[in-house]
């Protein structure tokens, strides 16, 4: 996420006080939360029409998704910045003089997690409990096991697929379905965290988050909807 923090052409501006740099990543975090629901909402209800249908189109989709990430962040970020009187290129020489500041780091921290978060405290059926969590684990590792993962793009495709699958099965899109991953996420259940760990075998997420993120923020590890991985 480094890249986008400066200005345009690698341009940077003199730094800003460190609390008026916190509120800006604050208030640019919400406002690319809110973007991204929106903007992956529209993207299940474009993709669902290709799934099984055209695979080329569905990961067109998928892709389309991840890499307009990028674009959607700096303009929330330019937003907040213009909304501050705040030249966007002095976002990137801020962030180095305060880099080692314990706020400062936890908001880096809090805006590289962006894709995992944005599922969070989203409303989901009663009737998911663990049980049900649990079943909707096999039945997504089931199906990525069905694709050669061998990269982030793969994988990709691999647990999108799988999270739409679950929608087809239980009508719970994949927004949903991160929320249920996060209610469980820190859950001490020995088959749920065995579940989870083949779940990580299958999409190769040991592979993936040893490789930079080029296309989108750094995922947050939560689950299986919304694009993460059950390390915890």
């Amino acid at each position: 996420m480094g890249n986008m923090m400066g200005g345009a052409g690698g341009a940077q501006g003199p730094p800003i006080p460190k609390t008026q740099l916190v509120r800006i990543l604050s208030k640019a975090r919400k406002l690319i939360l809110r973007r991204m629901l929106e903007a992956k909402r529209a993207n299940i209800e474009e993709r669902i029409q290709f799934y099984k249908n055209d695979a080329d189109k569905y990961k067109e989709c998928i892709m389309k998704f991840a890499m307009g990430q990028p674009a959607l962040i700096q303009g929330a970020l330019v937003e907040v910045c213009q909304e501050q009187n705040v030249n966007v290129a002095s976002i990137g020489s801020s962030i180095q003089q305060h880099m080692f500041d314990p706020e400062v780091q936890n908001m880096i921290s809090l805006m590289q997690t962006i894709t995992g978060d944005m599922c969070e405290g989203q409303p989901f059926p009663e009737e998911f409990d663990k049980e049900r969590f649990k079943e909707i684990l096999r039945i997504q590792t089931a199906e990525v096991a069905k694709y050669t993962v061998t990269d982030q793009i793969s994988s990709m495709v691999a647990q999108t697929a799988s999270a739409d699958e679950v929608f087809q099965l239980y009508g719970l899109n994949e927004i949903q379905l991160g929320a249920l991953a996060i209610k469980y996420e820190s859950d001490p259940d020995a088959e749920l965290r065995e579940l989870k760990e083949r779940w990580n075998e299958v999409t190769r997420m040991d592979l993936i988050l040893n490789q930079p993120q080029r296309m989108a923020p750094q995922q947050h590890q939560h689950g299986p909807g919304c694009q993460h991985n059950h390390s915890h």
